[in-house]
């Protein structure tokens, strides 16, 4: 049992902690409150079982930071803690929930009673909410049979409205795999998600049917199945049955998603995705190529591909190669305006998208190669005089726009970078101690050393000679 003590009298408040801890091996003091505001704030981060509250402190007393307290951890138990044995403030304690009212200077007996009550009180709550768990457990998975089943009867229906009486949408993954799958890998995964969800695990294989109060979308429910996939290896395989708009075909989503399963281990190609009727042609043949022409920036050839390979693929292919140009615009954190997977109706949306993504792709790897051109060229100039303009012509650009792009690649302007890269290399050769302080600066392209010493000592808050008398005297 976590406790915190909201008392402002020093004395009383560090022997009652030490009373508590002397008396109690299995209770812990997580903090102490001086006033009525910070126990308000301990109440919110350290979230304690019970709280001893001192009546009369400064500013907000014990019973108005109960009243706030309250408001937002309704569970925090109280014992208050008087000088005064006031009828009022016994009457008032109680219209709170308040547990116990002890007079100070307390007995030992009456604040080891208290204590014991809360705890006894605490136990007893923790013991119902378990069963109350269990039995919503029991519950959840009956009605999960009888939404494979496709059995829905009044008993069902009951518990379905009691439950679960918002969700309106819902979908089946199958999950099936060559060693045992568990629930306590599986759930902390669909605990990132914002859906509702139904679990059973039986030793290779898995059941989840996904809730939600609103449509659940093909691209997120492909993402979820590849997050499951590489949390769980290889050697699973997960279908997807389509959602369903009424609990009582549910049973035809999940019959869906075991098709899938079985579809994919026999392909063997494909590791998740949706049932599919017919297939004319692989598209997971075709992705890779796809996917290697718009990370190119290559938009013709990207453009070609899909337009050669559209019509043999259905709309479950379509939302699988958008997770996967998504994926990969993701990796290079381009994914901030991308285009919804709702707005690609026509081939015509669908070629724009890919020429976007490409022109994206095509400035990253620009980019990428501009910065590694410019760092290469400092690292090799820096210790002679350098400009701006030199660096500008070295990789063929205008020296205003190469001053701009400089600044946006690298957050700093060039005589900024520059500075550091020399401060940076002065620090190292000071430490290896070869050369005096004078040769350093020559070395560092600068010829007075005393403006080096300024230029050290504004990067690094003291002066070269301060910086190597510090390393003597290591």
């Amino acid at each position: 049992m976590r406790i915190v003590i909201a008392e402002d009298e020093l004395i009383e408040r560090k022997a009652l902690r030490k009373f508590i801890e002397e008396h109690f091996s299995d209770l812990q003091v997580v903090g102490e409150a001086i006033n009525g505001r910070k126990a308000i704030e301990l109440a919110k981060t350290l979230q304690p079982d019970l709280m001893f509250m001192d009546i009369k402190m400064p500013g907000i007393n014990g019973l108005e930071a109960i009243e706030q307290i309250q408001a937002i951890q309704p569970t925090i138990k109280f014992i208050l803690v008087s000088a005064y044995d006031s009828f009022d403030f016994a009457k008032e304690a109680i219209r709170y929930g308040v547990k116990d009212y002890i007079l100070k200077p307390g007995k030992k007996e009456e604040t080891v009673q208290a204590i014991l009550r809360v705890k006894k009180e605490l136990e007893a709550e923790a013991l119902r909410e378990q069963e109350e768990a269990s039995k919503v457990s029991v519950i959840k998975q009956h009605l999960l049979h009888h939404l494979i089943q496709g059995q829905w009867t009044d008993e069902a229906e009951r518990m379905w409205t009691q439950h679960f009486p918002a969700i309106s949408h819902g979908c089946f993954f199958v999950l099936k795999g060559k060693t045992p799958l568990h629930a306590e890998t599986i759930e902390p995964i669909l605990a990132q998600q914002s859906y509702t969800w139904l679990l059973q695990t039986a030793e290779d294989s898995a059941m989840i049917c996904l809730l939600a109060t609103e449509p659940l979308e093909n691209p997120a429910l492909l993402q979820l199945a590849r997050s499951l996939h590489l949390a769980l290896g290889d050697t699973i395989y997960i279908g997807i049955g389509t959602q369903q708009k009424q609990v009582k075909h549910f049973a035809h989503s999940y019959q869906q998603a075991f098709s899938a399963c079985m579809q994919l281990s026999a392909q063997g190609s494909r590791r998740y995705g949706f049932w599919q009727v017919e297939t004319n042609r692989e598209a997971n043949d075709v992705f890779p190529a796809l996917l290697q022409a718009i990370e190119k920036g290559n938009a013709e050839q990207a453009r070609l591909l899909y337009q050669e390979n559209n019509p043999h693929w259905n709309s479950f292919d379509r939302e699988e190669l958008y997770v996967q140009i998504r994926n990969l615009l993701h990796r290079k954190r381009l994914t901030s305006d991308m285009t919804s997977i709702q707005s690609l109706q026509r081939d015509q949306d669908w070629f724009n998208f890919i020429e976007l993504c490409c022109m994206k792709l095509k400035a990253f790897h620009e980019s990428h190669q501009f910065a590694e051109k410019v760092k290469s060229f400092i690292n090799e100039h820096f210790q002679a005089v350098i400009t701006l303009e030199a660096a500008a012509q070295a990789v063929q650009l205008s020296p205003n726009y190469f001053s701009n792009l400089f600044k946006q690649e690298f957050g700093q302007t060039f005589t900024d970078y520059v500075t550091t890269v020399r401060m940076e290399k002065a620090k190292q050769l000071i430490e290896e101690n070869q050369y005096s302080l004078k040769e350093i600066s020559f070395q560092l392209g600068y010829r007075d050393p005393n403006y080096f010493s300024r230029v050290f000592k504004r990067h690094f808050s003291e002066s070269p000679t301060a910086f190597q008398r510090g390393l003597y005297q290591k």
